[in-house]
């Protein structure tokens, strides 16, 4: 059995799980993680992250918009270029950590149906 020991989300009141909400509900979507994967190699303008999801350059756009207003990214402009980056590097290393945790829950019921099946 995995146990965590710092106990973190005992702390957090109304308002923190409401931004944690917010961020994932900004991340459960495919495309979004799609884009966020291409950025953890450094900043990538609209165009790059569409070809990169493959998808047009305004679905692109909107799903830049989401992630920024949920604070995953942020933009700066340079020239006629507006290139995205993520808003921390932590937000990469719990990605991160979240698929690793997830790869493990799937092999640990992988091997629990396999149990089953016997």
């Amino acid at each position: 059995m995995l146990v965590v020991e710092v106990n973190v989300l005992d702390e957090l009141g109304e308002r923190q799980c409401r931004l944690m909400a917010d961020f994932f509900s900004a991340m459960s979507n495919s495309t979004r993680l799609h884009m966020l994967c291409a950025l953890q190699t450094g900043p990538k303008t609209v165009s790059e992250l569409a070809e990169y999801a493959e998808v047009s350059m305004p679905n692109a756009s909107q799903h830049l918009r989401v992630m920024r207003e949920k604070g995953v990214v942020t933009m700066e402009k340079e020239a006629q270029f507006v290139y995205y980056t993520v808003a921390d590097p932590r937000i990469i290393k719990g990605a991160s950590m979240i698929r690793t945790a997830l790869t493990d829950v799937a092999r640990r019921n992988a091997q629990w149906m396999d149990v089953d099946a016997e």
